[in-house]
C-alpha cells in the first residue's frame, strides 16, 4: 500500500486481496536449411491464482478472487526463406496458433473473503492461421501482404450451471506497398478488408456478419547530411467488439450490451527526428478520432456497461530524446494530449473527459556504469491526473496524478562452461512510496523490492 492511500477496514501495510502466485514455462525450437527454408515451433504455459484488489473509489467494490488463472499458447511456422525471381527477392510464411485459457472467479459476501457467494468459470480458445508474404518489385518497390483467419470460442458458466457458448470468426486480408522514388524519399500505401461473424450468442440472437475497409498512407523524407528525418502518415481501421465486450456479465459486474457497434479509428501524425552524434530527439504531432467509440460507463447500482459514443478524440504531441556519453545514457519521453468524448446525449461538459486517460505522462531514465562491473539505473515516471465515474453523483471525480522514482542495479558475470553467463539484479520500485494511479481506484504498489537472477 503506497503512502497516503487509506485502505478500508484498517491501515494494513498490504493492500487487501492483492496476493499473486504464478508459474510459467516456455520452450521453442527452430530448424533452418542452408538455403533459408525454416520450420519453427513454440509452446508456453502459465498457471496461477491471484486476488483482485477492491476499487477504492466505489462504496461497494467487487470482492473477487481468481483461484485459477491458466493459459496455454502454442504455435508453429514454416517459411520459404529468400526466393529470387525476375522481380527481385521475396519470401512467404505460414503460421498456425492456438491460445487456450481458463479463468475462474469467486465472489465473496464481505471483505473477509471467507464466504463464497457466487462463482464463474470462463473457458476461451482462439485458433489462428496466417499467411504472409513480401516481394520486391524491381529496385524501388516492395509489396507485402497477409491473410489472417481466427476462430474464437468462449464458454461462460455461472454458479456451476451448464456453460453458455459464444463463438466468433474473424478474417482479414491486407496489403501494403513501399515505393522509393529516390534514395531519400519513401512512400507507402496499404489497404485492408476485415470481417467479423458472430455465430453463437449464448442462445440469444447472434449479430451475424459485419465487415469494414481500412487503409493507410505515409511518407518519409531523409536528409542524411543533416541527420534529419521527416515522416507523416494517415490511416483508418475497423475494430469489432470482442465476445466479452458484447456478452460477458462478469458475475453481474457488467450489464451486457450485445448491440455494440464496431469502432472506426482515424489517425494522422506528422513527426521529425534528429540524430546528431550521441544525441537524438523526436517530436510527433498526432490526432486520433474513433467513431462509435466503445467506452465503459458506471450505472447507479455501481455496475458497468459498455456503450457506443459518437466519437473519442485525442490530439497532442509526443517528445522523446536521448543522449549517451562516457558510459552514461539518459533517455526521456513526454506526451501531452487533449482527449475528449463527443456524444449528442452528453449535456454536462465535465462528462466529456474519458476515464483513465491523463492529459500528460512521461518518464526519464538514466543508466551508468558503476564500480565492480555494476550497471545502475534510475527512472522517474510521471502521470497526470485522471477521471473516474462516480455512480452516486453520476459525474466524474478527479484522481490525482503523481510521480514514482525507481532505482536498480545489475551485475553480470562472464560465461562458464557449466552455467553460462550469470546476471543478478536488484530493483526498488516507487522508492519514495508515492501513490500513482493508472486505473480508477487502483493505485500501483508502494515501495517494492525485486530480486532476480538469470542464467544464459
Amino acid at each position: 500500500r503506497p503512502h497516503g492511500v487509506t485502505e478500508p477496514g484498517g491501515d494494513r501495510a498490504l493492500r487487501l486481496n492483492t496476493d499473486n502466485r504464478a508459474f510459467d514455462a516456455f520452450a521453442g525450437a527452430r530448424y533452418q536449411h542452408a538455403q533459408g527454408r525454416y520450420l519453427s515451433g513454440f509452446a508456453t504455459v502459465s498457471d496461477g491464482a491471484r486476488g483482485v484488489a477492491p476499487e477504492l473509489h466505489l462504496s461497494a467494490p467487487r470482492l473477487w478472487r481468481n483461484p485459477t488463472v491458466r493459459r496455454q499458447i502454442a504455435g508453429m511456422a514454416a517459411g520459404t526463406g529468400a526466393l529470387r525471381s525476375r522481380l527481385g527477392i521475396g519470401d512467404m510464411e505460414l503460421s498456425l496458433g492456438i491460445n487456450d485459457g481458463l479463468t475462474e472467479i469467486e465472489s465473496f459476501a464481505d471483505a473477509r473473503y471467507a464466504v463464497v457467494s457466487a462463482t464463474e468459470r470462463d473457458d476461451d480458445r482462439t485458433l489462428t492461421s496466417r499467411l504472409t508474404f513480401d516481394q520486391q518489385l524491381g529496385q524501388r518497390a516492395i509489396i507485402r501482404g497477409a491473410v489472417t483467419q481466427s476462430s474464437v470460442r468462449f464458454l461462460e458458466s455461472v454458479n456451476r450451471a451448464e456453460p453458455v457458448v459464444y463463438a466468433q470468426r474473424l478474417a482479414s486480408v491486407a496489403s501494403e506497398v513501399d515505393i522509393t522514388p529516390s534514395r531519400f524519399v519513401t512512400l507507402s500505401a496499404g489497404l485492408a478488408y476485415d470481417v467479423a461473424n458472430t455465430t453463437e450468442a449464448g442462445g440469444r440472437g447472434a449479430l451475424g456478419r459485419t465487415d469494414g475497409v481500412g487503409w493507410r498512407a505515409g511518407a518519409t523524407w531523409l536528409l542524411p547530411m543533416q541527420g534529419v528525418r521527416l515522416h507523416a502518415s494517415a490511416s483508418e481501421r475497423k475494430r469489432f467488439p470482442a465476445l466479452r465486450e458484447l456478452y460477458a456479465g462478469a458475475l453481474n459486474r457488467f450489464v451486457p450490451n450485445p448491440t455494440l457497434r464496431p469502432e472506426t479509428a482515424h489517425g494522422a501524425e506528422v513527426g521529425v527526428s534528429v540524430l546528431r552524434g550521441r544525441v537524438d530527439a523526436q517530436a510527433v504531432v498526432f490526432s486520433q478520432r474513433i467513431d462509435d467509440a466503445v467506452v465503459r460507463v458506471t450505472l447507479p447500482d455501481s455496475r458497468f456497461r459498455r456503450v457506443n459514443r459518437d466519437q473519442f478524440t485525442s490530439r497532442g504531441v509526443e517528445l522523446t530524446a536521448g543522449a549517451v556519453w562516457a558510459g552514461t545514457s539518459v533517455r526521456g519521453d513526454v506526451t501531452v494530449q487533449r482527449a475528449r468524448i463527443v456524444d449528442a446525449t452528453i449535456i454536462d461538459p465535465t462528462l466529456r473527459r474519458p476515464e483513465d486517460v491523463p492529459d500528460v505522462f512521461g518518464s526519464i531514465t538514466g543508466m551508468t556504469r558503476l564500480p565492480r562491473a555494476v550497471e545502475g539505473t534510475v527512472r522517474l515516471r510521471m502521470l497526470g491526473a485522471t477521471r473516474c465515474s462516480n455512480p452516486v453523483s453520476g459525474g466524474l471525480v478527479r484522481q490525482r496524478g503523481g510521480a514514482s522514482l525507481d532505482a536498480g542495479a545489475d551485475r553480470r558475470w562472464a560465461a562458464s562452461r557449466l552455467l553460462g553467463a550469470l546476471t543478478a539484479s536488484l530493483q526498488v520500485e516507487n522508492v519514495l512510496d508515492h501513490a500513482l494511479y493508472d486505473k480508477c481506484g487502483l493505485p500501483q504498489a508502494g515501495r517494492t523490492v525485486r530480486i532476480g537472477v538469470s542464467i544464459q
